[in-house]
């Protein structure tokens, strides 16, 4: 997903290659994930995927070397910066696992309290909210001993291969 994001940036004006836009409020800086760059102050494109003259010369880092002449513009001048950011992507891949896990293991739903029951050893209880974060000894779920490790690694190769085909 596109999104504009302000990051922490710093406008070095310059000829051609010697200007550049370093964007150390990104982590992770990948050029293939900039979209454009606007001068919004001078109302210049800068930077863009979709143009021949206003693309990259190098990138180093998190400096992205522009191919257009910036020397009369200052920089202090305002950017705006449309950057698909990774964050949105990793996103969407855990909300796909959890759907997954939901409806590998969609557990028994409790409508008079609007809950799953989990049956457990010795009776059942009704987890209405909360997160269960440690499950130890644990062999067999409803006798799903050996379906459940079979399970979880069909989510985990099917995630892995929405990770590739987003990236």
């Amino acid at each position: 997903m596109k999104e504009f994001i302000t990051p922490r940036y710093v406008f070095s004006p310059g000829s051609p290659g010697v200007g550049y836009v370093d964007l150390v409020g990104i982590n992770n800086f990948d050029i293939a994930r900039l979209v454009i760059i606007i001068n919004q102050t001078d109302g210049t494109l800068i930077y863009s995927t979709a143009s021949e003259t206003n693309k990259y010369t190098s990138v180093s880092g998190t400096k992205v070397y522009l191919n257009v002449d910036t020397s009369t513009q200052s920089s202090s001048d305002q950017l705006q910066i449309v950057y698909n950011n990774e964050t949105s992507t990793v996103d969407m891949i855990v909300m796909l696992n959890n759907l997954l896990n939901i409806i590998a293991s969609p557990g028994i739903r409790d409508k008079t309290v609007n809950a799953d029951r989990v049956t457990l050893v010795g009776g059942s209880t009704t987890i209405s909210s909360g997160t269960v974060t440690t499950v130890s000894n644990l062999a067999t779920i409803a006798n799903y001993q050996g379906q459940m490790q079979i399970i979880h690694n069909n989510i985990n190769a099917w995630a892995n291969t929405c990770r590739r085909t987003i990236s």
